[in-house]
C-alpha cells in the first residue's frame, strides 16, 4: 500500500511539474554582438574652423572659432600643459533621435590629438564657457570646450556619431594656430 501510494505520488508530482513548465522558444530575431554590424562613414574631407560638417537628415558640426587661453595650474593640479584653447562650436540637430539621451548632445575633448600624436585632454578653467546641451530635432547650440595639449600649435579634432542603427558617422577638423 505504501509503494502504491508513494508510486501515486510521484506521479501527480511528475504531471504537476510538466504542466507548470514553459517551453522557451529560441528567438532567432534578435541578432548577438557578433552578428551586429556597425557601418562606418568616415568623410574623407579635412575641416577647417568655419567649415560645416553635414550628416544629411542627422546633424550638421561647425567649429566656429579657436583661441589661446592662459593656464590656469591653480585649477588643475599636476597639468601642465604647453598650450590651453578655447574652442567655439555650433551643432544642429538635423533629425537625430534618442530614446536615452532625448536628442543630439555634442563636445569636443576627448577627441583631439596634437602635432606630435598626443592625446589632448580637458581643461578647468574659471572663465565662463558655453556648456553643450541635449537638442531635440530641429534646435542648434552654441556651445565652447576648452582643452589642453602638450605640444603647441597645429592639432586635429576627430568629431564621431553613431545613428540609431549603430552607423558610424566620422569627420576630422584640422585646426591650425
Amino acid at each position: 500500500m505504501k509503494k502504491v501510494l508513494a508510486l501515486l505520488l510521484i506521479l501527480v508530482l511528475t504531471l504537476s511539474l510538466a504542466c507548470c513548465t514553459k517551453k522557451i522558444e529560441d528567438n532567432t530575431d534578435i541578432a548577438t554582438e557578433d552578428e551586429v554590424e556597425i557601418s562606418r562613414k568616415s568623410d574623407s574631407k579635412i575641416y577647417k574652423i568655419g567649415e560645416t560638417w553635414t550628416v544629411p537628415d542627422l546633424l550638421s558640426f561647425t567649429i566656429t572659432g579657436v583661441k589661446e587661453v592662459q593656464p590656469q595650474p591653480e585649477y588643475n593640479e599636476g597639468l601642465s600643459p604647453e598650450a590651453v584653447y578655447l574652442i567655439d562650436y555650433k551643432y544642429e540637430n538635423l533629425g537625430f533621435e534618442d530614446d536615452i539621451l532625448e536628442g543630439l548632445y555634442m563636445f569636443v575633448s576627448g577627441n583631439v590629438v596634437d602635432s606630435k600624436n598626443q592625446e589632448g585632454y580637458s581643461y578647468y578653467t574659471t572663465d565662463e564657457i558655453k556648456f553643450p546641451k541635449t537638442i531635440k530635432v530641429g534646435e542648434s547650440c552654441e556651445a565652447q570646450d576648452v582643452v589642453a595639449l602638450d605640444n603647441k600649435g597645429k592639432f586635429m579634432i576627430t568629431m564621431r556619431e553613431y545613428d540609431s542603427m549603430f552607423n558610424e558617422y566620422v569627420a576630422t577638423f584640422e585646426i591650425d594656430v
